[in-house]
């Protein structure tokens, strides 16, 4: 229900904006640092060299003091006070050409297909693929995948993305979560429906910086013991987010998602969404962070890394999984687990 009123709309008042700190605020009045400059231990030094350590000393002072002022909510604070108190990583022992060479590996099919494939089937498999349009008609009842995306539905994803502004890295195109959340939802729709419509996307949006971060009890000097992180455009992860509602959505019309498996039962899936998602795999290309000189790879093995639509693809994917039920077997409340 819409409430109308003819009293004057109330602004309320702004924060005050921090105090700027200078170096003379951060004096520190306890005696121990006051005679530093006269202890023992600072005697042979030249005067010069020892004024410029303490000017030093006090410039970190203010600065930290000015970030601790300007924190606005309890998050910033604690981010702030982790990034100042959490343990610093060791360094690498790995140079980025060397990971670089291992996540091109482990992100693409062997050159020959393991021998529990089989080889006839996925041949099959590969010849249907390359049967679908590039552009395919949306048989869904209800148009899912090719309405057109209206304000409300980014408003649904700024809600998403409010929980995670604070926590998420940039892609190649250095643009936020917190940044999106300023662009108007309008804007936003016409840069989404243009992209679908094209089955297109901006260039930038088609490269993913990939880092790796040692995974526990791994030596450091061993390529294979470093967890693959995806930096992906976060304006990409948006739309794929829409993606994502859409197919779960379709799966939700369908009955394809179980209650004792989040999963996927096949069926025919078209329509702009759906072409506009295959565009986005077969275009899409990866580089390793620092690793200067080596050249851009495909990753044609799984789905996206760090892509917000990939965990509900995977759950589709597995919908017509059959497993061996065994006799003996853990059961719970006649169910087999």
């Amino acid at each position: 229900m819409k409430v109308h009123s003819r009293l004057p709309e109330i602004t309320p008042p702004k924060a005050d904006p921090p105090p700027d700190l200078t170096m003379e605020d951060c004096n520190d009045p306890s005696e121990k640092h006051r005679g530093r400059r006269r202890s023992e231990n600072y005697a042979c030094l030249p005067v010069v060299p020892l004024l410029t350590y303490f000017g030093r000393e006090r410039e970190a002072m203010c600065e930290n003091l000015n970030k601790l002022i300007s924190c606005t909510s309890p998050r910033e604070y604690w981010d702030l006070i982790r990034s100042w108190t959490d343990s610093r990583a060791g360094p690498c022992g790995v140079t980025p050409s060397q990971l670089h060479l291992s996540f091109k590996k482990r992100s693409n099919p062997p050159d020959e297909l393991p021998d529990y494939f089989d080889p006839r089937l996925h041949a099959i498999i590969a010849q249907l693929y390359r049967t679908i349009p590039r552009r395919t008609r949306d048989r869904t009842s209800n148009d899912i995948f090719s309405r057109p995306v209206t304000e409300k539905d980014i408003g649904r994803m700024k809600k998403k993305l409010r929980s995670r502004a604070h926590r998420s890295a940039c892609g190649i195109d250095d643009v936020s979560y917190a940044k999106i959340l300023t662009i108007p939802n309008d804007a936003l729709v016409f840069l989404i429906e243009t992209c679908v419509r094209d089955c297109d996307a901006p260039q930038r949006w088609l490269v993913t910086i990939l880092a790796g971060f040692l995974k526990q009890g791994k030596p450091a000097d061993d390529p294979d013991g470093y967890r693959l992180v995806a930096k992906e455009c976060c304006l990409l992860k948006l739309c794929t987010m829409v993606f994502e509602e859409r197919l779960r959505e379709w799966g939700d019309t369908v009955d394809a998602i179980p209650d004792s498996q989040n999963g996927f039962r096949p069926g025919r899936v078209s329509g702009p969404w759906f072409d506009w998602m295959r565009m986005i795999y077969a275009r899409m290309v990866y580089v390793t962070q620092n690793a200067h000189g080596e050249e851009a790879f495909k990753a044609l093995l799984g789905l996206l890394t760090g892509d917000t639509a990939s965990p509900g693809l995977w759950n589709f994917f597995f919908r017509d999984f059959r497993r061996r039920i065994w006799g003996f077997d853990i059961s719970n409340d006649f169910q087999r687990e």
